[in-house]
């Protein structure tokens, strides 16, 4: 398969009208999309969604009409990577885009890559979504993503659990990729010391 970077604009989810999707999943879909179209904002856009209402759903809509290119997805911790990849799998029959109706068959489906030093160049190239643990994120490290690809490589990068973005590794990784659109999604906005 090739790469379509124009999959995220030229697809149409199943989202308004969708009653298998959460109102807050919805909610917040539209208010990115305010954000970055309707109000042209450059700024990022911070998503506070209490735990349990389903952000990796929130992930895997927002990119829909809004990315014009490749979509990063950095998560905090092995844990949390391996529950976005495996949630949104277009492998797996139970990923989030067929399990709620978004859409209907697995070739409208976007190629998910979750990144480790051993993901040839040709699977990064071809991928619509990165899936990647912010260790993975660090200049010093040879296997580094931001090592293998350039700044423009992303469109969009969505950020869990987004109070860790002000720690120096993710501010880093943000900066490279500093023309991006930026989603950051969290259940707690601020850090313990205020950040």
């Amino acid at each position: 398969m090739t790469y379509q970077p124009d999959y995220f604009m030229r697809e149409r989810p199943r989202i308004a009208d969708n009653e298998l999707l959460r109102w807050p999943q919805k909610q917040a879909y539209y208010k990115v999309f305010n954000h970055f179209v309707k109000k042209q904002n450059n700024s990022h856009a911070i998503v506070t969604l209490p735990t349990g209402v389903g952000k990796t759903g929130v992930m895997a809509l927002v990119p829909y009409g809004l990315s014009k290119g490749r979509v990063l997805i950095i998560t905090p911790r092995l844990v949390i990577k391996d529950h976005v990849t495996d949630s949104l799998d277009p492998n797996q029959p139970g990923n989030f885009w067929l399990k709620y109706g978004v859409f209907d068959r697995v070739d409208q489906l976007p190629v998910l890559v979750e990144y480790d030093k051993d993901v040839s160049d040709e699977a990064l190239n071809r991928a619509n979504i990165i899936v990647v643990n912010i260790h993975k994120l660090q200049k010093r490290l040879v296997s580094s993503l931001i090592n293998r690809v350039p700044q423009g490589f992303f469109d969009m990068i969505i950020v869990d659990e987004a109070h860790h973005s002000a720690a120096a590794t993710w501010v880093a990784a943000l900066d490279y990729f500093q023309d991006a659109k930026v989603v950051k999604l969290t259940g707690t906005p601020y850090r313990t010391d205020g950040q």
